[in-house]
């Protein structure tokens, strides 16, 4: 059903979450009649997301693919935050989470060589409370800036089989 995976999900997850954003957010600089639209829209704009993506996600046809496990340390330490990404030299990958044991684990990725990137943790966007000052972002320093990056990351990882695992420590 899924003809173009990228377009449809980057487009429908984005006007989605917009739709979210402004109905869960209450915006008041919206006309009642906007308003009112925007709240019936929305669950018919999930309906078409969930219907037009119903078995996207997977590898595509023809393509092999395997199961990745990372493991990401600093320092002999585990690193549990943040997030594990694969990138191939077509933009195919990848990601997960890291788990409180600092492993990723990718249940489908299409064989071949890979640039792993660790990133922290997407910091709030809540605003803080009228009188309260905004809190200072938490540093990582657990996940150096280079690891950060893809054209900056020296990970590497080569998914060859069914079942795939990598560890990586990010001390420099």
């Amino acid at each position: 059903m899924c003809k173009n995976p990228d377009l449809l999900d980057g487009v429908l997850v984005l006007i989605l979450l917009l739709i979210f954003i402004l109905i869960v957010a209450k915006v008041q600089l919206m006309s009642a009649w906007f308003n009112a639209t925007l709240k019936l829209c929305a669950p018919l704009m999930l309906g078409i997301f969930l219907i037009t993506n119903v078995g996207c996600g997977g590898k595509p046809p023809g393509k092999p693919s395997g199961s990745a496990t990372i493991k990401i340390i600093f320092d002999g330490q585990p690193v549990t935050e943040g997030m594990v990404s694969l990138q191939n030299n077509l933009g195919e990958g990848g990601g997960a989470p890291l788990n409180s044991e600092g492993i990723a684990t990718l249940s489908t990725v299409i064989k071949g060589s890979y640039v792993v990137t660790v990133t922290p943790p997407m910091a709030g966007v809540a605003a803080p409370a009228p009188g309260t000052k905004l809190a200072a972002p938490k540093e990582y320093a657990n996940i150096p800036a280079k690891f950060r990056r893809s054209d900056t990351s020296t990970l590497k990882a080569e998914v060859k089989d069914a079942k795939n695992e990598f560890k990586f420590d990010l001390k420099q």
